[in-house]
C-alpha cells in the first residue's frame, strides 16, 4: 500500500501526480531497519519506534557502528524511540516535536493497531500526522480478503500447512476492529493479530489528508 500526503492544492493528487519526494526525513514505526538501506538516499534525519525496548538499543548499536565505521564521512542523524504506535503520540517524544517527515514506512504491523477504533486512529496519526505535503506512508498489512477465504473454504476455524497456521475463533463473524486470530509460523512467530478490512483503513486515511494510490 502507498498513500500521500496532503498537498497545497485542493485536489487531491493521483499517482501520476504525486512528485517522488527527496528523501531528507524518514520516519519508520516498529520494524527494524538497515541502515545502510537508507543510507543510500542521503536522507538527513531517520526516526524510528518500536515497542520493544531490546529491539531500539540493537537499533542503536548499529547505528553507533555504522558511523565509526564511516569515521568523517556523510552520516544521517537517528533518533530511536521505544513506544507503543498504537497508543502513544510519537510527537510528544520527538527532540524536535516541529520535525516533519517525507515519507513513513510500517511493514507488517498495521494490523497490530487494529485491536480498537482508537489504536487504528492513532496508529495513522503517527504515521500521517507529521507528513510533509506530497509525502508518502507505506504500509504493508496481511490480505484481509484471502485470509477470509481460505477461512471460508476450510472445514474448521483455522487453515494452513505444515509450516504456518492462521486460526479465527469462529466464521462469518468478523467485526470491523478486534477481529482477532492466531498466527503460528513453526518455530519462528507464534502472535495474535488482527484482520483489516482494507477500505475502512482507507477510509479512515482521509482524516489525515491521505489518499490511497496504489495497492501492490
Amino acid at each position: 500500500m502507498a498513500a500521500s500526503g496532503p498537498r497545497p492544492s485542493e485536489k487531491t493528487p493521483t499517482c501520476q501526480q504525486v512528485e517522488k519526494p527527496k528523501l531528507r526525513r524518514v520516519g519508520r514505526m516498529w520494524k527494524r531497519w538497515r541502515f545502510d538501506q537508507v543510507e543510500e538516499g542521503r536522507i538527513s534525519r531517520l526516526v524510528c519506534a518500536d515497542i520493544a525496548d531490546v529491539s531500539m538499543k540493537q537499533c542503536q548499536q548499529r547505528y553507533e557502528d555504522m558511523k565509526r565505521r564511516h569515521d568523517n564521512k556523510y552520516t544521517f542523524k537517528a533518533e530511536l524511540i521505544t513506544a507503543d504506535c498504537s497508543k502513544e503520540l510519537l510527537v510528544e517524544k520527538f527532540h524536535d516535536p516541529e520535525m516533519r517527515f517525507d515519507i513513513c514506512s510500517c511493514q507488517f504491523a498495521c494490523h497490530y493497531s487494529f485491536e480498537s477504533l482508537e489504536q487504528a486512529d492513532m496508529m495513522l496519526r503517527n504515521a500521517c500526522g507529521r507528513l510533509n505535503p506530497g509525502g508518502y506512508f507505506i504500509g504493508t498489512t496481511p490480505n484481509s480478503f484471502e485470509l477470509i477465504r481460505h477461512l471460508e473454504a476450510s472445514e474448521t476455524e483455522s487453515f494452513g500447512n505444515e509450516i504456518y497456521t492462521v486460526k479465527f475463533q469462529k466464521k462469518e463473524s468478523y467485526p470491523l476492529f478486534g477481529c482477532k486470530y492466531d498466527f503460528n509460523l513453526e518455530g519462528v512467530v507464534d502472535v495474535t493479530e488482527f484482520l483489516v478490512y482494507f477500505p475502512l483503513i482507507t477510509e479512515m486515511a482521509k482524516k489525515y489528508n491521505i489518499k490511497l494510490i496504489n495497492i501492490f
